[in-house]
């Protein structure tokens, strides 16, 4: 087992990861010591699959985007402004026609999620 001692510049206090599956946390004063857990992801976005469940055109767009979808569920779409806010949500099933008249010329992150649990993400921007 390899033990590294990591200590943090926000607070007082030394952690200690053994093999990368649990850790140890204690106060430099001796005062706190308790036994953490860790588990190790990924940052970033996850791969989207080869061939998506939804296409999203014209992509930059104007006023219209259209989506085309061969899910036969319910889909949840999620647009999001650049700062993450949640700006706009819809649920709808095959193919469907998103107005941008409201939405200020920029970049955007959209969303799909259906009832079972696939996701894709991608960006879309607006003129």
């Amino acid at each position: 087992m390899t033990a590294t001692t990591i200590t943090p510049t926000v607070a007082n206090y030394i952690m200690t990861t053994i093999s990368d599956i649990s850790s140890t946390v204690t106060n430099t004063h001796s005062c706190f010591c308790d036994t953490v857990s860790t588990i190790c992801t990924s940052v970033g976005l996850t791969p989207e699959p080869m061939e998506s469940i939804w296409s999203v055109y014209p992509n930059p767009c104007s006023n219209l985007i259209n989506i085309v979808s061969s899910s036969v569920e319910a889909t949840d779409l999620s647009i999001y402004d650049i700062n993450a806010k949640k700006i706009f949500q819809k649920s709808f099933m095959g193919n469907i026609n998103i107005s941008m008249e409201a939405f200020s010329s920029g970049l955007y992150f959209y969303e799909f999620k259906n009832k079972s649990g696939v996701v894709s993400k991608g960006k879309l921007m607006k003129n």
